[in-house]
């Protein structure tokens, strides 16, 4: 676009561009640009027609291309002035935030710090030679802020890149990427180049909420960044798992995040592989189930990890799963539910479901062994086995501790009861119903 005048008609530009847009907080900066090199009057219509231009090209990541009637190409000082407005709107975004040194980071100053360290690095990107504001890169630079990987570092916005950051070569989330599942891919790519071994490949999430379905597809160990798993959150899309295994993700592991569903269906679904969840807490609706395992040759392990709403873990179709010091509370349905041949290992732990609901279910040719575990539920027993030994094993409780309801066997169920306690049980602790097969040893019941 020819321009020819300076900025008589500067409101016709800002009737065109909205007051938040970069180009429009820029619009009076330009003023002694444009005038320096077209004295005299502009037409209206001219600056209207260009300013949607502008926006349409700097908006899509295309070259800017603004001359003036001389052929003077005045784009790479337009795209200075605009890019240095929209760090100028990203530092005081991360002003707001009134982070100090020493503060843990959120979703919020996480958001805010990766906005301005973007902007900053597109800024210096297009700086050539003296900046027109020769103050602004001082200003900016003298700006304090943590690290945006996490690392633990804080200082100048200049010395993001220069300082010595342990995250330096790790995929960071959001910074590197802006979702999880981009993360992954690239985290995926890094570990092919780098590692022909067994050695899992680290990636770190941030604080924040991340809505999507995220598929663990390869050898990653993805870890939230956080002083506790509430601060990274991964909602599940609608109508999606917040987290399900894919082709590769057989050795996948996830630390320290919160994954949410609402509606139906499962939060977590393992279908394969020998994935790890550790530290995490898994929510579902009434109508869920917080985890679902499923396959014979699916076999995850969950540890020190919260289950809450819904059913807690469903184990089924000869799927295995390593539970371990685990808590699963306030569930609608049973706490670990158990059938078609599937057989869950719990060791400690605690599971308590609500009141008219088992805290464990093993039905079928479902089975389920633990050791040193604490059952809560009154319906009218803690824990309910209706179901047959397998080839697998039967149904086995080692050193647990039964409350409020004790051990239903129905239905040709098979049991190994073994120096286990009933408290203060309602009713009778052990209940049988048709021909059962129980093996008990050194058992107390109390209250």
């Amino acid at each position: 676009f020819a321009m020819a005048g300076g900025l008589d008609h500067c409101g016709s530009v800002l009737a065109t561009v909205p007051a938040t847009h970069p180009l429009g907080l820029a619009i009076f900066s330009l003023q002694a640009l444009v005038h320096r090199f077209n004295p005299g009057q502009l037409d209206p219509a001219k600056w209207k027609e260009l300013a949607k231009r502008l926006v349409d090209q700097f908006e899509s990541g295309s070259p800017l291309e603004v001359k003036n009637h001389w052929g003077d190409d005045l784009a790479p000082r337009l795209q200075e002035v605009l890019r240095s407005t929209r760090v100028a709107d990203a530092a005081s975004g991360w002003q707001r935030c009134q982070w100090g040194s020493g503060q843990a980071l959120t979703g919020t100053t996480v958001a805010a710090s990766t906005h301005l360290f973007h902007e900053w690095k597109a800024l210096v990107e297009v700086l050539q030679g003296e900046p027109m504001d020769a103050d602004l890169p001082v200003t900016l630079g003298a700006v304090t802020m943590p690290c945006v990987r996490g690392c633990g570092w804080h200082g100048r916005l200049k010395g993001q890149e220069e300082h010595a950051c342990e995250r330096r070569d790790v995929v960071c989330v959001p910074v590197d990427a802006p979702t999880v599942n981009e993360g992954l891919e690239m985290a995926v790519a890094s570990h092919k180049a780098k590692y022909l071994g067994t050695r899992l490949e680290v990636m770190w999430v941030l604080p924040g909420t991340y809505t999507e379905h995220v598929v663990m597809s390869g050898p990653i160990r993805a870890v939230g960044h956080g002083t506790d798993c509430a601060q990274v959150v991964i909602h599940a899309a609608e109508g999606t798992p917040a987290l399900s295994t894919g082709p590769g993700g057989e050795r996948c592991s996830i630390h320290g995040v919160t994954l949410q569903r609402q509606g139906a269906g499962p939060t977590v679904a393992f279908a394969v592989g020998r994935g790890e969840l550790y530290g995490c807490s898994i929510e579902a609706d009434e109508q869920g189930t917080c985890m679902e395992v499923s396959g014979e040759k699916t076999w995850p392990t969950l540890s020190e990890s919260t289950l809450k709403g819904g059913t807690g873990i469903v184990v089924e179709n000869e799927a295995r799963a390593t539970l371990r010091e685990n808590t699963i509370l306030h569930t609608s349905g049973p706490g670990v539910l158990v059938t078609s041949g599937g057989l869950p290992h719990l060791a400690r732990g605690t599971v308590a479901a609500r009141g008219g609901t088992h805290a464990v279910v093993a039905q079928g040719t479902g089975n389920v062994k633990v050791e040193r575990a604490v059952f809560q539920g009154t319906d009218p027993a803690a824990v309910l086995v209706d179901s047959e030994g397998t080839v697998l094993g039967v149904s086995s409780f080692e050193g647990c501790r039964f409350h409020g309801g004790g051990l239903q066997m129905t239905n040709g169920a098979h049991v190994e009861l073994e120096e286990c306690q009933f408290l203060d049980c309602i009713g009778k602790a052990l209940r049988t119903r048709g021909r059962v097969q129980l093996r008990a040893q050194g058992n107390t019941v109390a209250g």
